[in-house]
């Protein structure tokens, strides 16, 4: 699944980088990749429609009701799952650890995807050159997704040689803590963007690790709880950067801390 996610990543994002353009329709430019976007979207859309089976969800007989004939049952039961997921987060070290590590990774990876293109526009600059109208993002995003394809590829190598998801966890956030120091400190477009390719890969690796603790130590009767309850601090995350209007070397600089945190939790 990965290869071929990534295999249609890689082909839109190139194909997106091309320009076209006719009189009566406007193909290519920044917007083709949305266009081509449109091809593997149809083709799940197909499969859902005639592979998957509808989920209508509880019994409405078996919903309770109040004495005045309202429905209390769902409501309920979502908040009491809800409360239940958050103290059993809070009250195992490992599972909270795991809480913070994943909010913290996954947080840096959202605060990287809104900062990569301002990043490089603005590193990549060629006055010399009036007709340069910057860096090829189709093809950049081409690159990173096949950087996240061989990250995740590399997993799978280090984990047939014996090494535990546990150990190898430790190697990504390492390298991506790197990464994103790199980023926040350096001014050469062409650094920047090794370090990208770097960060990218540890992305790609990061998912079937984190999949495998996940599988490990949440526990089964409450692990769609428990994953809500991960993605409340993640998407704090997300917003204290946005709202707080950092430059895109502050936020990568956060990010690299937030990781570096991650690291010494996970040891």
């Amino acid at each position: 699944q990965p290869v071929f996610s990534g295999t249609i990543k890689v082909w839109v994002g190139e194909e997106g980088s091309s320009s076209l353009g006719t009189a009566v329709v406007y193909q290519g430019g920044g917007i083709r990749a949305f266009d081509l976007a449109l091809v593997p979207l149809s083709l799940g859309l197909i499969l859902t429609l005639f592979s998957w089976e509808e989920n209508y969800g509880d019994d409405p007989g078996k919903v309770q009701q109040n004495t005045r004939g309202k429905e209390i049952g769902q409501d309920k039961k979502m908040r009491s799952t809800l409360s239940a997921a958050t103290m059993r987060v809070w009250k195992s070290p490992d599972l909270l650890c795991l809480c913070a590590i994943s909010s913290f990774f996954e947080g840096a990876m959202y605060v990287f995807v809104f900062h990569w293109t301002p990043a490089l526009r603005s590193l990549d600059v060629q006055p010399e050159n009036e007709t340069y109208e910057g860096p090829p993002l189709g093809t950049v995003f081409a690159t990173f997704m096949v950087c996240c394809m061989l990250g995740t590829s590399v997993f799978s190598m280090f984990l047939s040689f014996g090494c535990s998801s546990d150990r190898i966890l430790v190697y990504i956030l390492a390298i991506a803590t790197i990464s994103c120091a790199m980023l926040s400190w350096s001014s050469d477009a062409g650094l920047s963007y090794k370090a990208m390719l770097l960060y990218e890969g540890c992305i790609g690796a990061y998912w079937p690790a984190m999949s495998t603790l996940k599988g490990r130590i949440v526990p089964e009767d409450q692990r769609a709880a428990i994953y809500n309850v991960f993605r409340l601090p993640l998407n704090l995350i997300v917003l204290v950067n946005l709202l707080t209007n950092l430059s895109f070397k502050q936020s990568f600089g956060l990010c690299s801390s937030m990781l570096a945190a991650s690291i010494l939790l996970s040891a």
